[in-house]
């Protein structure tokens, strides 16, 4: 099959109607999704046949940026200084530009931010990358290649978070277990319609505990897994979407330093470039589509993401602790657009992921 050359992060970044005309008739540029679905390729050298230049640094190995264009020869990527911080990787064709901010965990993909396990370095005049984020969050990205691992798509296990004696975060307008199980909801009658199974993982107002949530999940053998959160915090001055996928093994949660229990690796861990692809597609979709700002796509180890058997992810979808996010977050119109966004970004991710086979 001939490669297409178009950049997945470009293209989860379209217009709503490019979105729309996709689900009703997928047409062959979802296969640039595959983007996201590299296995993990030997780092021991370049495709130019040159060793990769590692260097150790606070036990990590970090690997030269400067080598990124003899690794991804394909891309013919030119690398450009832009401003005093900004390291800037632009494909030939201009399709796909990575920006590497160094001295941060922060990088953008198209305008598109993750965030990195270790941050950018210099050293020795070199510009360096943890050897671990080009495998698990470059690579998966730039390499097209199948999920050994994946399966048709035909059941969304919807989590909505918190219920019963746990209300999550409560603001002026109501509790955060009201506003996911609304939205759950919401979720739900748009997936029925396109023909998905769901799974509730709760029914109603009731405490599950995340054991439990887990256990249900993996009840279910064709599924995806999305659990619903609203965020709280940064003295009512934060907002904005994030999108969290399981840590790699080796990487911290959000926020924390590595420990010993962090090198195990976990149940999902088995899935970690298809977390990325599917935290990608319905991150990009909400982002686009509600003109949120960006938090980014992070890595964590929630309870609730380790265990499950299948591509997961935890999406927050705005702060109830901001006076703004917290009054939108209270109103049916725009809980159905984080809706939208979701299953927009559940149908690209199941489009291309079956296109592939």
């Amino acid at each position: 099959m001939e490669k297409v050359k178009i950049s997945f992060i470009d293209l989860v970044k379209r217009s709503y109607m490019v979105a729309i005309h996709f689900m009703r008739k997928p047409l062959y540029l979802v296969l640039s999704f595959f983007m996201l679905f590299g296995l993990v390729p030997s780092m021991a050298q370049t495709s130019s046949g040159a060793a990769w230049e590692t260097v150790i640094h606070l036990n990590q190995k970090y690997i030269n940026a400067a080598q990124i264009p003899s690794y991804y020869r394909e891309y013919g990527f030119a690398r450009s200084q832009v401003g005093s911080n900004k390291i800037r990787f632009t494909a030939k064709n201009k399709k796909t530009i990575i920006d590497f901010i160094v001295g941060s965990q922060e990088v953008f993909l198209n305008g598109l931010k993750f965030h990195f396990s270790y941050p950018v370095i210099v050293k020795g005049g070199k510009t360096l990358i943890s050897q671990i984020d080009l495998v698990k969050l470059i690579d998966p990205i730039l390499r097209p290649s199948n999920i050994g691992r994946s399966s048709v798509v035909k059941t969304v296990v919807i989590d909505a978070g918190h219920g019963g004696y746990e209300p999550g975060t409560v603001n002026r307008y109501g509790k955060e277990k009201e506003f996911t199980w609304k939205l759950a909801q919401k979720l739900r009658e748009k997936l029925v319609r396109r023909g998905f199974k769901v799974a509730f993982t709760r029914n109603g107002d009731q405490y599950v505990s995340l054991n439990g949530r887990v256990e249900i999940a993996n009840k279910y053998s064709d599924a995806i897994f999305v659990s619903l959160h609203f965020n709280a915090g940064g003295a009512g001055r934060a907002y904005g979407i994030e999108t969290f996928t399981l840590s790699p093994a080796g990487v911290a949660h959000y926020g924390r330093g590595l420990k010993a229990s962090d090198l195990k690796t976990r149940t999902g861990n088995a899935q970690d470039s298809a977390n990325i692809a599917l935290a990608t597609a319905i991150h990009g979709r909400a982002i686009r589509n509600l003109k949120a700002r960006d938090r980014g796509i992070r890595r964590a180890r929630f309870n609730v993401i380790t265990g499950v058997r299948h591509p997961g992810v935890l999406f927050e979808g705005g702060f109830m602790s901001h006076y703004k996010e917290g009054a939108l977050i209270a109103k049916d119109a725009y809980l159905d657009q984080i809706a939208q966004s979701l299953f927009e970004g559940i149908v690209l991710y199941k489009t291309a992921t079956e296109k592939r086979r």
